[in-house]
């Protein structure tokens, strides 16, 4: 075996990085991992880091069966393809697509039904039953580098427009919003 107790495995080259994505067979199947290195020996060297990428999610259905992940390059973009199972045995067929640049971006519950078609500024939160803002992105060479003030700046702007609106509303007053 490639890595013990790692099933379905796959090494896929991308972006100068090569990559090792599996199942967990040490938990009964239940997750799928990655592994990140400068050389496919280096994705089996001491020390390097599982990252979980799926785990068991109850509310998504993501329960059991997490079988055969794969690595496909479609329009340019990262997916991975991947079958999980519910509660009952059957494993249905999954896209998940690579994050860019590890930038903000927005997050939250989305309501059960749409509260209709905003502009398109507000369209990435407006049926969010609450939102939040968040940055995940590995500590990297980036960190320690002057490319740093320029990902800032970037990460800023996105987040200014958010800014002033939600400001508007502290301006008419926190109560209107209840």
């Amino acid at each position: 075996p490639l890595l013990k107790g790692r099933g379905d495995p796959v090494i896929f080259p991308w972006e100068g990085k090569w990559y090792f994505l599996a199942t967990n067979d040490n938990q009964n199947d239940i997750g799928i991992y990655v592994r990140e290195a400068d050389s496919v020996e280096g994705l089996f060297e001491p020390g390097t880091q599982d990252h979980l990428l799926l785990d068991v999610d109850e509310e998504k259905g993501f329960i059991q069966t997490f079988w055969a992940p794969e690595f496909h390059v479609i329009g340019g973009e990262l997916y991975i393809l991947f079958a999980v199972g519910g509660k009952v045995w059957g494993p249905q067929c999954h896209l998940m697509r690579l994050k860019k640049d590890g930038r903000f971006r927005l997050q939250g519950q989305d309501y059960t039904r749409s509260k209709g078609d905003p502009s398109p500024l507000l369209t990435p939160w407006y049926n969010k039953k609450s939102l939040s803002i968040g940055c995940d992105r590995p500590f990297d060479a980036l960190v320690c580098s002057p490319e740093l003030i320029d990902a800032l700046v970037d990460g800023f702007t996105f987040l200014e427009p958010y800014y002033q609106y939600l400001k508007s509303f502290c301006k008419a007053g926190l109560e209107d919003l209840k």
